[in-house]
């Protein structure tokens, strides 16, 4: 089941990701160790953060990045 789980991910299978989303959420995997593969293999992975006051146009800037982004890498 586990390596499933990690296929899953790893093949964008939204089902699976959206389960897993749920389990972390509810902290349901925080300290499992099945995601030490994922985590390692994530370590290239980039991380933005985009803040401030309600209304900014946070979610509409990511929107937007997300669209160049999956665009660009088609």
């Amino acid at each position: 089941m586990e390596k499933v789980i990690i296929q899953g991910i790893k093949a964008n299978d939204h089902r699976i990701l959206s389960r897993v989303i749920t389990r972390i959420e509810n902290d349901d995997y925080v300290h499992e160790k099945r995601f030490i593969e994922l985590y390692d293999q994530a370590q290239e992975a980039i991380r933005l953060g985009i803040t401030g006051p309600p209304g900014a146009g946070k979610s509409t800037i990511t929107n937007e990045l997300i669209k160049r982004f999956l665009k660009k890498n088609q």
